[in-house]
This record gives structure tokens, sequence and C-alpha cells, in this order.
């Protein structure tokens, strides 16, 4: 979808270019209908862009009909560095610090980290056994399973 509004938009543009070159185009009106369309589209895929940009962007502010591009993709390229990681040191203690590598060392770290374990689940269930918790009595059962009323909902 992208490469498409992208082709679209060079079209466009090229359109436009090829209408304004041709000799006293103003005085034609196919010709200042066509551009009148042209530049209708284009203007709407920019506003597309630039919405995009300023959502990613996280902006604060913005006035409609605004495009300034240029301060919105900074932002945006600001705001990824922060989220980024650019360091990272391996299980070997070597220093990683392409993204690529990064980003298999975090997944296989938390592959690892969230593996279903046998031996945790016996540990767990020792736990439970051994712990010297309290057992709910009936009563407090029945109104943690019951279901909320309007009171209840209100008071939050």
């Amino acid at each position: 979808k992208k490469k498409e509004v992208l082709r679209e938009k060079d079209k466009l543009l090229k359109d436009i270019e090829k209408i304004k070159s041709t000799p006293d185009f103003m005085n034609v009106e196919a010709l200042r209908s066509d551009l009148f369309e042209a530049e209708v589209k284009l203007n709407k895929i920019l506003d597309s862009e630039t919405q995009g940009i300023i959502t990613r962007a996280r902006a604060q502010w913005t006035e409609k009909g605004e495009r300034s591009t240029k301060y919105f993709f900074g932002l945006e390229k600001s705001n990824s560095k922060k989220k980024s990681i650019m360091k990272l040191l391996d299980d070997n203690n070597r220093e990683l610090y392409e993204q690529d590598e990064i980003s298999m060392h975090v997944v296989e770290f938390y592959r690892k980290l969230f593996r279903t374990r046998n031996g945790c689940k016996e540990s767990m269930k020792e736990y439970i056994a051994t712990s010297n918790t309290e057992c709910l009595n009936d009563e407090i059962k029945e109104r943690l399973d019951g279901e909320f009323s309007i009171d209840e909902m209100d008071s939050v």
C-alpha cells in the first residue's frame, strides 16, 4: 500500500509539472481542471503523510493545514532513538550494537525466561503445600465469587 501511495504521489507530481510546463495552461479549461484535480489528490496524500508523521512523533500541538514536515520528521526520529536500545551485553558479556543482533538476543532472552519448566511447577506446588497461609472461609469465598452490586461499582 505504501508503494502504491508513493507511485501515485510521483505520478501526480509529474502530471502537475507537465501541466505547468505547458505554455498558456491557465487559459485552457481542461488543463486548469486537470491541474486542480491533481493538486487536490496530492494534497490529500500529503495531509495523510503529515498526519501519520504527527501521530508517530506524538506532537503536542498542530494547526490545521500546517505541514512542517521537517520538524515532525526530526521529532519522530528523536523519539525513535529514545526508544531504541543502542547497546546490549549478551550472556558472554559481549557488546551487541546491531539492531538485528539486539532484537534476536532480546527475543531469545524472553523465550528462555518464560519457557515452561516442570521444575518450576513442582517448586510452586511445594511452596503452596508448605506455606503457612490461611484458607478462605465459605462466607468470604461466596462474597468474592458473587456478582458485583451497583453500590460496589459506584463506590469505586
